[in-house]
């Protein structure tokens, strides 16, 4: 994100209805998360969990928590309470950003789990719109390719959901490999 918004900052990167999103104006709300979560006690290897469907609070949660060194915890959104208590209390999440669609499920399971949440839709205070409104961190925390970026969870057939760690490495390398055969240009 912090290349394609230096390189390409007036291009739209996020679309959804007659909304439309630059990458300069995606890199600015994510680096003002960022600064919300560092705020927050949210330190780098920390993790921050998205109950948040495919919309641009998405990406800005994700880059946001990416930019403050913290992994990644992405819920399903049709998770219910217990599930998201379950996925809170196995990945150690401190903090959960919620979509206000699925607001009771994620306040039910993130008091079980003694997670405070934030909602990442609506404006004022407490919100996504809020922290993103912070100011800028600088620079990006500095990661290595082994730290953690992303923690996925399998569906859970044969027992508990399992969380699998994906390193910045493995997520570099699956777009290097998968992105030129799916989106040639």
């Amino acid at each position: 994100l912090e290349a394609s918004a230096h390189d390409h900052p007036g291009d739209v990167v996020l679309r959804l209805g007659d909304s439309a999103m630059t990458y300069a104006e995606l890199d600015r709300a994510a680096r003002g998360v960022a600064t919300a979560l560092r705020e927050r006690g949210i330190a780098a290897g920390d993790r921050v969990a998205l109950l948040v469907p495919n919309v641009p609070e998405f990406s800005i949660a994700y880059f946001g928590t990416l930019y403050a060194g913290a992994s990644v915890v992405p819920i399903n959104v049709l998770a219910a309470a217990p599930e998201v208590t379950y996925f809170l209390q196995d990945s150690g999440a401190r903090l959960l950003l919620a979509h206000p669609f699925f607001g009771e499920p994620a306040r039910k399971g993130a008091e079980k789990a003694g997670v405070p949440v934030v909602m990442a839709g609506g404006a004022g205070a407490g919100t996504l719109a809020e922290m993103s409104a912070c100011a800028p961190i600088g620079s990006p925390h500095a990661t290595s390719a082994e730290d953690t970026a992303v923690i996925l969870y399998t569906s859970g057939t044969t027992g508990h959901p399992k969380g699998a760690e994906l390193s910045h490495a493995n997520l570099f390398l699956n777009c290097a490999v998968v992105v030129p055969r799916l989106v040639p240009f």
